[in-house]
């Protein structure tokens, strides 16, 4: 069943503090002089306001324009029970209620730009069509 509830937690977590959502990657650490910030993209929202940590143990890493960002898209599997992957795209689809499988392809932004409330409102379409086409739709 689709956890609408979730999707509007991790959203509401965007909309207060906007400065810290980032839609290309689940969570991404910038450091620039003295100031560091987390970011999250909504697969990211959705997994913390979820309780789970993100491995920092695999991560990529890039120094532009005097900044210098970490990033990841893996999880720690204990971390969500019943997860059962370490794919943040994946996991975030699961808890989600969704098929794993279109989690890159739900998550996926166009560019910096793409705004969170765009890409709920492809999930919430998405979820919907499944429902109906397997017959557990809601009146």
């Amino acid at each position: 069943m689709f956890n609408a509830t979730l999707l509007d937690t991790a959203l509401e977590a965007i909309r207060a503090d906007p400065e810290r959502y980032d839609p290309m990657f689940p969570v991404i650490r910038w450091r620039r002089g003295t100031h560091s910030m987390t970011t999250h993209s909504l697969p990211g929202a959705i997994i913390t306001a979820a309780g789970g940590r993100f491995d920092w143990s695999r991560y990529g890493v890039s120094h532009a324009r005097g900044c210098h960002k970490q990033w990841t898209r893996w999880i720690h599997a204990d971390s969500v029970p019943g997860i059962g992957t370490t794919n943040a795209y994946s996991a975030a689809a699961h808890l989600l209620g969704l098929n794993p499988g279109v989690g890159r392809w739900l998550f996926y932004a166009e560019n910096r730009t793409t705004g969170a409330e765009q890409i709920a409102e492809r999930i919430r379409r998405h979820a919907l069509d499944d429902r109906t086409r397997t017959g557990k739709a809601q009146p």
